[in-house]
């Protein structure tokens, strides 16, 4: 009956442990700084494929070359 016990408190002990870590996993994911770095992601992503569709004329006038756009162009996401 004792080992039946320990099984069950041990039991008890580890899905305690399980809830507070997705406790804390849903407080990251929900978070101001994961939100912001999602938005900035998906801006950088829509700047870079519409600069990426300016012809030549388009990027002299606002003083880039295609050196520049490639640049920015093939930079990761969150940068």
């Amino acid at each position: 009956m004792k080992a039946h016990y320990n099984q069950s408190s041990e039991l008890d002990t580890v899905c305690t442990a399980i809830a507070e870590k997705q406790k804390k996993t849903l407080a990251m994911l929900n978070s101001k700084n994961w939100r912001t770095l999602l938005s900035k992601m998906h801006h950088n992503w829509k700047t870079r494929a519409r600069l990426n569709q300016l012809n030549d004329a388009q990027l002299k006038d606002v003083g880039l070359t295609s050196s520049d756009v490639y640049q920015e162009v093939h930079k990761p996401l969150w940068k």
